[in-house]
């Protein structure tokens, strides 16, 4: 077993606690997926077992935080595409079965039962379909029914991948506006 891997809780410095809802590749490198934190932000580090994870960026359009993670101590998550039907949400420390009611271009909607709502710690659970990941969980509503929503785990692994490449053009434009000097 890796110490990094989808599922395992990560804990901030100052005491905060995630979950990491996925690990995945991105042009050579591995990053651990988790959510952040509006009000709190995203922690520099985190500690998955024992292991620390550094932050490298985060997505504000989808509340995602990126990790470098150490592919030594990685398993990389499978990852699936999402359809309608039963799935399984990890959290309070084991999986519990969901409904997929909705599956948009960026989201996948949750029912669930009481005995999966998330408890402190458990933002980012991933969410399971068939033979991987589906989505990471990042909202939670409550009403009559307990609806959730995640961001679906392709999408994250596409905004990782634009957002990486937009680093990589405004580093090379800022090394050219410093070579002109």
């Amino acid at each position: 077993m890796a110490a990094v891997e989808m599922g395992e809780p990560a804990e901030a410095k100052d005491g905060r606690r995630f979950r990491v809802g996925a690990v995945i590749e991105v042009e050579g490198a591995t990053m651990a997926v988790v959510p952040w934190d509006p009000e709190g932000g995203a922690p520099e580090e985190l500690t998955v077992n024992g292991v620390e994870i550094t932050f490298a960026f985060k997505d504000p359009t989808t509340g995602i935080a990126y990790y470098w993670a150490d592919p030594d101590e990685s398993e990389i998550t499978p990852v699936e595409k999402p359809r309608e039907g039963g799935a399984f949400v990890y959290t309070r420390d084991r999986w519990h079965p969901v409904q997929v009611t909705g599956v948009g271009p960026k989201d996948v909607y949750l029912a669930m039962p009481e005995s999966a709502i998330p408890m402190p710690g458990d933002a980012g659970a991933p969410v399971y379909q068939g033979n991987g990941v589906i989505g990471v969980l990042t909202f939670l509503f409550t009403e009559d029914d307990v609806i959730g929503r995640a961001v679906r785990l392709d999408h994250i692994i596409e905004r990782a991948e634009k957002l990486i490449d937009m680093i990589k053009e405004e580093t090379r434009r800022r090394g050219l506006r410093m070579c002109r000097r």
